[in-house]
């Protein structure tokens, strides 16, 4: 076993100069996000994203523009009359109501951060999980290459018994096959690694690295931290930045029914005769709201405001069911991946060594060694597999939190 043990080592070894870059230097995993959050094309999506949002508040905030009126008006008189108006009217605000327009443009900016905000969890979520992929092929292809050693230490063993006469041919045949079989297995888990590596530097923009972490995930946050990180949560800020902005349009609405006021500012120039005069004029224009008060527009904006309440309530009572169950299958998940490695690490004899004892004094054939191996095999993927079942519940756990827990 010392030599199983030796060759592990070695096999290890060269499954971290497989994977580790030119510098030598692991990628973490919050290193990976930090990274892939950086990325050039990302960081000018979102912010030319948001930009945008605050250029169309920005046109919202200025005021109407004024209007410029020229008249001339003359009448066909023995002396001749001439009458000319310059006029420069501007509208007032004076009801407020563009004011709150205004204010539901900002609101209506939450909503844009929002969907900025999930669209980075989402983001943080799709590097996390194929960093931790990595790992398990990574992981799955190590357990396979120590067997595959093993396999060829017996092989070799084997054949040496045959030479004598110890062993029959079966035998020998029984172990090139059982290594062809995972030899197939072994290529497959190896091109999807690469596959796989492959896609999370490209997501990172980066030259590939090794990559250092754990499957298995740490304790699970507090149910408390958990529900109070879900106020956070990007879904909700939309909803109620929608809201905000909803209710505030109603509000500007609802002043319709105020009249507006146009301010006039002109000149005058009479001509009648052999008299000229010229002078200043002044007006005042009030709009009637006789047909239009708003009022269609109000209620649609109340409505709008009253549906996204009534959505956020029902995202509140969703995410925390999500929350409830994650916490939940991560406990779980965590636990029986805990109980599987203890009972694998604290095993004084294992099945293999035991088969292996037993197949050199003649109790056991090839195949019941093979099956030894192959139920020991199974059992490590078993808990590779609980293991990265565990990281997945804790990465779904973590895009509803965020970066809180």
């Amino acid at each position: 076993m010392k030599r199983v043990r030796m060759l592990t080592g070695w096999l290890g070894l060269g499954m971290l100069a497989f994977c580790a870059p030119a510098d030598g230097q692991p990628l973490t995993e919050g290193e990976a996000v930090r990274i892939g959050l950086e990325v050039a094309a990302w960081r000018e999506w979102a912010d030319t994203s948001m930009d945008e949002a605050r250029r169309k508040t920005s046109a919202t905030v200025l005021l109407e523009n004024p209007e410029f009126e020229f008249a001339d008006e003359s009448l066909d008189l023995p002396g001749g009359n001439t009458d000319r108006f310059y006029w420069l009217r501007q509208p007032l605000d004076l009801t407020g109501r563009n004011s709150l327009a205004r204010e539901s443009a900002r609101a209506s900016e939450g909503v844009r951060a929002a969907d900025i905000d999930m669209t980075r969890r989402q983001r943080a979520t799709a590097i996390r999980a194929a960093f931790y992929r990595v790992i398990r092929l990574r992981s799955e292809s190590g357990a396979m290459e120590t067997w595959r050693a093993r396999l060829a230490e017996l092989s070799q063993a084997v054949t040496e018994r045959v030479r004598v006469g110890d062993a029959s041919r079966f035998d020998h045949l029984r172990i090139e096959r059982e290594t062809a079989l995972l030899d197939g297995r072994l290529a497959a888990t190896r091109a999807e690694l690469n596959s796989t590596r492959d896609r999370l530097f490209g997501i990172l923009d980066t030259s590939p690295r090794s990559l250092a972490g754990h499957l298995l995930p740490p304790e699970p946050p507090a149910r408390e931290t958990v529900m109070t990180a879900l106020r956070a949560h990007p879904e909700l800020g939309a909803l109620q930045a929608g809201a905000e902005a909803d209710r505030l349009a109603a509000r500007s609405a609802a002043r319709e029914v105020w009249p507006e006021v146009t301010l006039g500012l002109g000149f005058r120039e009479l001509e009648d005769g052999p008299l000229s005069e010229n002078g200043a004029v002044f007006s005042l224009g009030v709009e009637v709201p006789l047909f239009d008060r708003g009022r269609q527009r109000r209620a649609a904006a109340e409505a709008g405001a009253g549906a996204k309440s009534a959505e956020a309530a029902l995202a509140v009572a969703r995410l925390e069911a999500d929350a409830r169950a994650l916490l939940d299958e991560l406990a779980m998940r965590r636990s029986a991946a805990l109980k599987m490695r203890m009972a694998l690490e604290g095993e004084t004899n294992s099945l293999p060594e035991i088969a292996e004892a037993a197949y050199s004094a003649g109790e056991l054939d090839v195949m019941n060694l093979l099956d030894a191996w192959q139920t020991e095999l199974d059992l490590q993927l078993q808990a590779i597999e609980l293991e990265y079942a565990a990281r997945v519940a804790a990465i779904e756990l973590m895009q509803l939190t965020g970066e809180s827990q």
